[in-house]
């Protein structure tokens, strides 16, 4: 008898330390990870409207002429008489640069395929910036009156748009 309840001893005892190590309390998930980082995120949609506050007219003078010299000449004269109309609608000096100055070779082809020279081509564009956005057509209008005959197209920007995103 003693045997058997010693055996049944041994074995709730082992039963025993079954369940400690079976149902030891583990960490919890909370525990082991690192914190949860807390997060807002925001979206968004703007809209702004600016008005255009300056126009750059770009224009300039082009001509074929049989020499090098006559074609220049031709040109600077042109550019000359328009530079000074532009002054006289009280564009100022600054407000009227060069864009382009060119001078090219001309060739023209025969009914043979031969090619011979035509002359040259003399080529300058001015853009002429304004602020009186009112007076754009006048003065292309006086440009091409008083000599241009290239007219390259108007641009019409904001002149310091930096302010705007500071």
């Amino acid at each position: 008898m003693l045997r058997r309840y010693g055996f049944i001893a041994l074995m709730v005892l082992g039963a025993m330390a079954l369940s400690i190590v079976l149902f030891q309390p583990k960490a919890t998930l909370a525990e082991t990870q690192a914190p949860i980082q807390r997060t807002l995120d925001v979206s968004g949609q703007g809209r702004l409207t600016i008005k255009y506050d300056t126009a750059e007219i770009t224009l300039g003078f082009s001509a074929v002429k049989e020499t090098a010299t006559e074609a220049f000449s031709a040109m600077g004269t042109a550019m000359d008489k328009v530079s000074a109309a532009m002054k006289a609608k009280a564009v100022k000096e600054e407000e009227i640069k060069t864009g382009t100055l060119n001078l090219t070779a001309e060739y023209e082809w025969n009914k043979d395929g031969v090619r011979t020279l035509k002359g040259y081509r003399a080529i300058n564009t001015v853009t002429i910036t304004t602020s009186n956005l009112n007076k754009v057509a006048e003065l292309i209008q006086t440009a091409v009156e008083s000599g241009a005959n290239e007219i390259q197209g108007v641009r019409f920007i904001v002149k310091n748009i930096d302010v705007l995103f500071n």
